[in-house]
């Protein structure tokens, strides 16, 4: 019975100890505060009794019982200081896998993001691959029927060489031509450039004439000689090349009882005269005449019994000439002409293919399309642009305003300033007209070159209407100035029929 006691009261004293172990544990004064709860707690009057009994009996046996109790509860005590330490080990790996497992949290959300940008990313390139799949079949397709393409050109190409090879025999064979037409047109070019203009006197004044027969007259005053083919020493004009001229001449005098008259020759044949004659005051004629000369052919003027006179202002007497724009000019060819042109005509379809041999050819041909495109410069411009209206006298120089303008081709006048401003280098032909009512003040102006003066056009005579005209061809550079400039006390009247005028334009450029 004692036994029993003892091992009721150990197993629950063990049970309790387990328990406060696993509510935070015991220590060895609370155990023993426990048990002896406990032995108040379970003994009942009877149990004392036993209790007595038992001590009585421990007592008279040594109490060999309580021994194993005590020595129950030092394992127990070391038991639960060794679960205590483990306890507070465990507690705090749990706390560090609780940081652990929110750091993992945290890195799953992390990664989710991640997961779903990357979803995106896919879709993204799937959607991209399809495209590129359709754009790989497309361009399949489009190899597909290139290569056929390419089969077709090699086939084209074998037929081509062989006609290439027959061109390159035939460029062959012409190209010795071609150049030689070129230098041809560029020797044409250069022939062209023919153009004089020249007064009677080199300096001072005097007057030709009257003499009972023909006089050759003849111009020292030499403005203008492209080509030397004028003389100034015999006053000839001989033609250096076959084609159509334009030849203008004037004659001026004093009024008096002689009349003011010359003859244009051609190889000494009379062609034209100019002629004019009053009473008093002065007086002067124009005649221009086109005239077709062969290689060698001499034109010259001559004046006859009348009386013809000139001063240093070139403003009497004075004749020039200026060669057409366009030259009649024959070409001989051999027999084989026809199957030159029939050659021109094949390589002409198939320039495209020629287009590196020929370069050098089309170059010149379009260096000497620009010369021509460079001539279209010319100009005519009226003194009012309506109404009518005197200008002078006046005791200065006056620059006549030509602000009717009837053509302008180029630009090169400014009806602003009245000033023609030469664009290219060239031989360049200008004629000045003025007009005026007679009476004691001259109508006179001049042409004028960089502020210098060139000729000047001039009448006067004491009734009636008088006008006069002079023109003249200047080689100018680009930048000079050409203009009209009133006579000093000089006077010119104009109206809506345009008396006055002011005109110009480009022989050929120069280099």
């Amino acid at each position: 019975m004692k036994a029993l006691v003892c091992v009721l009261l150990l197993l629950e004293t063990f049970v309790f100890v387990v328990q406060q172990q696993v509510d935070g544990g015991l220590n060895e004064n609370e155990i023993s505060q426990q048990i002896s709860s406990e032995d108040g707690r379970q003994n009942p009057p009877q149990t004392d009794t036993l209790r007595a009994e038992a001590s009585t009996d421990s007592q008279q046996n040594s109490h060999p019982c309580f021994s194993d109790i005590h020595a129950a509860l030092r394992e127990l005590t070391a038991t639960v200081t060794e679960q205590k330490m483990i306890n507070r080990e465990l507690t705090a790996t749990v706390t560090e896998q609780k940081g652990n497992i929110r750091e993992l949290t945290a890195t799953v959300t992390e990664q989710k993001g991640n997961i779903r940008e990357l979803t995106a990313t896919v879709t993204k390139q799937k959607t991209i691959n399809r495209e590129l799949i359709a754009t790989v079949a497309e361009q399949k397709t489009n190899i597909r029927a290139l290569e056929m393409r390419l089969i077709d050109a090699e086939k084209a190409a074998e037929q081509q060489t062989f006609l290439l090879e027959e061109l390159n025999k035939k460029n062959d064979e012409i190209s010795n031509l071609t150049q030689s037409q070129v230098e041809e047109l560029r020797m044409e070019n250069r022939d062209r450039q023919i153009a004089f203009s020249a007064g009677l006197l080199q300096s001072g004044s005097g007057d030709v004439g009257p003499s009972s027969t023909d006089i050759p007259l003849t111009y020292k005053k030499v403005f203008t000689n492209i080509g030397n083919a004028y003389n100034p020493i015999t006053g000839i004009f001989t033609a250096p090349v076959k084609g159509a001229y334009v030849f203008t001449f004037n004659v001026y005098a004093h009024g008096q009882s002689n009349a003011a008259s010359a003859y244009l020759m051609k190889n000494g044949q009379h062609v034209t005269m100019a002629h004019a004659h009053q009473a008093q005051g002065t007086l002067n004629s124009s005649r221009r005449v086109v005239l077709v000369l062969e290689v060698g052919d001499v034109v010259y003027d001559t004046s006859f019994d009348p009386e013809i006179s000139d001063d240093d202002d070139e403003e009497e007497a004075e004749a020039w000439f200026q060669k057409m724009m366009q030259r009649f000019t024959e070409i001989q060819v051999d027999g084989q002409s026809p199957d030159i042109y029939a050659a021109l005509k094949e390589l002409t379809a198939t320039v495209a293919a020629l287009e590196t041999r020929v370069r050098a050819t089309e170059e010149a041909g379009e260096e000497l399309k620009k010369k021509n495109d460079d001539r279209e410069i010319a100009f005519s411009a009226g003194l009012l642009e309506s109404g009518h209206e005197a200008v002078g006298p006046s005791a200065t120089d006056i620059t006549l305003i030509y602000k009717k303008v009837f053509t302008n081709i180029g630009n090169a006048y400014n009806p602003v300033t009245g000033i023609f401003t030469a664009p290219v280098k060239g031989a360049y032909v200008f004629k000045v007209s003025v007009y005026h009512y007679g009476q004691s003040i001259p109508a006179a102006a001049y042409i004028m070159k960089n502020e210098k003066s060139m000729i000047l056009a001039y009448a006067h005579q004491a009734q009636g209407t008088l006008n006069s005209s002079k023109g003249v061809v200047l080689v100018l550079e680009v930048g000079d100035v050409v203009y009209v400039r009133l006579w000093p006390n000089g006077c010119i009247h104009d109206n809506e029929n345009h008396h006055n005028t002011f005109s110009g334009y480009m022989l050929f450029p120069l280099k």
